[in-house]
């Protein structure tokens, strides 16, 4: 099964936890975005970014948080979420339109990295992140 998800799930969570005692359920900010695998698949694409977040020592980062910044060409087009995280194995998977981009990956301990990718109508891109440790 692949996860399709996105920050609407979060917000539908936080609020129907809200209803059942606000605080006690999840909050919508908890969950801002989705994940790119599930049950260890990994969903095809036929146009976006994919990679892995791994540590200047080669171990995967799991649940670092990948953003997107549209630089053109054009009217920024509708990015349906506002982030992907990376799995266990640190791999990330995103369809995006057609676009450059530079996108920025954080995880907590770790310097935040960005990279411009540049996407063509049709193309998955593969790009890679490696993050130094940085202020905790």
């Amino acid at each position: 099964m692949v996860y399709t998800g996105s920050i609407r799930i979060g917000f539908l969570v936080g609020l129907l936890g809200c209803f059942s005692g606000c605080g006690a359920g999840t909050d919508a900010l908890d969950n801002p975005v989705s994940s790119p695998t599930m049950n260890g698949e990994r969903p095809a694409i036929r146009q976006g970014v994919m990679g892995r977040v791994t540590t200047s020592a080669g171990r995967p980062v799991a649940g670092a948080v990948v953003t997107p910044r549209f630089r053109g060409p054009g009217p920024a087009p509708a990015i349906p979420e506002i982030a992907r995280t990376s799995d266990a194995e640190g791999r990330y998977v995103w369809p995006l339109p057609a676009g450059e981009y530079d996108l920025t990956v954080r995880a907590q301990g770790y310097t935040p990295s960005t990279q411009a990718v540049r996407i063509r109508s049709g193309e998955v891109v593969r790009l890679d992140f490696r993050l130094e440790e940085g202020p905790r």
